[in-house]
C-alpha cells in the first residue's frame, strides 16, 4: 500500500509540477509563432489553381506541445512535425525539438539525486550529450557532402543542390532537419519533420545506429534511460 500511494503521489506531481506548466508555456511560445489555438470547424481555401482545399482547424498548439514533452509521436496533421500548421518556423521546429529531449536529459541528474551521487548522473548525461552531438556532426556532414559518384552532380540553388533539400522543409534547412532526425532517432516520438530515407547514405546510417543503440541516448517513453 505505501509503494502504491507513493507512486500516485509522483505520477501527480510529475503532471502538476512539470508536465502542465511545461505544456502550458510551449504552447504559448508556439501559439505566439503561428500555430492555431483554436475550436473552429474546416476552413476551406481556393488555390491558385482554381480548387478547394480544406483546412483543419483545432488546438493545435496545447496538443503539440504536450506531444512532445510525453514523446507520444503522433501529430494533429497527417505530416505531423513537417506540417505547417504544426512547425511553421525554424524557432518552432526548435522549441519542439527541445522540448522532445528535455525531460530524457534532466532525468541523469534526478538519478544522480536519488542515489545519492550527483556525479554519476553528470557522468551518464555527458556521455548521452558526446554521443549526441557526434550524430548530430556526423548526419549534417553527411548531408552538406553528397558523393557526386553515388547521386550525381546536381546544380547549386541558393547555396543547396536539389538533392541536399530532397525530402527537407526549406524553411528548416539542413541543420534543422538533421537535428530532428537526431534528436528523433534517440528518442521514441515519431514527431519528426522528415522520413529518414530522405537523407543520404551515410545520414540514414547514423539515425540506424541511433535506433540499434536502443535509444539509450537520453531515450523516451519506454525506452532509453528515461523508461
Amino acid at each position: 500500500m505505501r509503494d502504491s500511494w507513493h507512486f500516485w503521489v509522483d505520477v501527480t506531481r510529475s503532471l502538476l509540477w512539470v508536465l502542465l506548466p511545461g505544456a502550458i508555456v510551449g504552447s504559448l511560445l508556439l501559439v505566439a509563432q503561428g500555430v492555431p489555438m483554436n475550436f473552429h470547424h474546416y476552413v476551406v481555401a481556393n488555390t491558385l489553381e482554381g480548387t478547394h482545399q480544406v483546412i483543419p482547424q483545432g488546438p493545435v498548439a496545447a496538443l503539440e506541445i504536450i506531444k512532445n514533452l510525453g514523446t507520444n509521436g503522433g501529430g494533429f496533421f497527417n505530416a505531423n512535425g513537417a506540417h505547417p500548421y504544426e512547425n511553421p518556423t525554424p524557432l518552432t521546429n526548435f522549441l519542439e525539438l527541445l522540448s522532445i529531449i528535455l525531460l530524457p536529459a534532466a532525468l541523469t541528474n534526478t538519478f544522480g539525486r536519488m542515489v545519492q551521487h550527483v556525479r554519476q548522473g553528470w557522468a551518464l548525461y555527458w556521455v548521452m550529450l558526446f554521443l549526441f552531438i557526434g550524430g548530430l556532426f556526423a548526419l549534417h556532414l553527411s548531408e552538406r557532402r553528397v558523393n557526386t559518384a553515388i547521386h550525381g552532380v546536381a546544380s547549386s540553388l541558393a547555396g543547396f543542390s536539389p538533392w541536399e533539400l530532397g525530402g527537407k522543409e526549406v524553411r528548416f534547412g539542413i541543420g534543422g532537419t538533421a537535428l530532428a532526425g537526431v534528436v528523433t532517432s534517440n528518442t521514441a516520438t515519431g514527431s519528426t519533420n522528415a522520413a529518414d530515407d530522405s537523407f543520404t547514405s551515410l545520414g540514414g546510417l547514423v539515425l540506424l545506429v541511433n535506433l540499434l543503440l536502443g535509444e539509450v541516448i537520453f531515450g523516451g517513453l519506454g525506452t532509453g534511460y528515461s523508461a
